[in-house]
């Protein structure tokens, strides 16, 4: 049998080069996905804290709207659910007398949102002014 010519002009990648080539391919390829799975997941973190921070919001002006209705802020804590984006949220109200504001009738209500109680996400200060009695009319005077 006749032996091929060997050209000496000949282009190719050798076995070896090829399955250096792939080694270095399987050992980037999971660092990568590595990466990729970290971003999809700080973008689902962002976005439950996020939502966290809009409950918190809700929370507050709940409050708000309450006071006016009533005339009374909450004082003490209140704990709850609430469903947003499709999913349940826990949160927690806690009222305190605002340092150096104790004589204005000032309350702190801190509102912290979390999907568990021990899983918080987002906290939001609010300030509410308990009504003050009018000294001329006897009537509440709502801030």
């Amino acid at each position: 049998m006749a032996k091929p010519i060997a050209n000496k002009h000949a282009r190719g990648f050798t076995l070896v080069e090829v399955l250096v080539a792939l080694a270095i391919v399987a050992v980037a390829l999971p660092a990568l996905m590595a990466q990729m799975l970290q971003l999809v997941n700080g973008g689902e973190y962002i976005r439950d804290k996020n939502f966290a921070y809009w409950v918190a919001q809700n929370q507050i002006e709940s409050l708000r709207v309450e006071q006016r209705l009533s005339g009374e802020v909450l004082k003490g804590t209140a704990t709850g659910e609430s469903t947003m984006a499709g999913r349940d949220w826990y949160w927690e109200i806690t009222s305190s007398q605002a340092e150096n504001q104790k004589d204005y009738g000032i309350w702190q209500q801190t509102v912290s949102v979390g999907l568990s109680k021990d899983d918080i996400m987002a906290t939001v200060v609010g300030y509410m002014r308990e009504a003050q009695q009018s000294s001329q009319g006897g009537g509440n005077v709502q801030p």
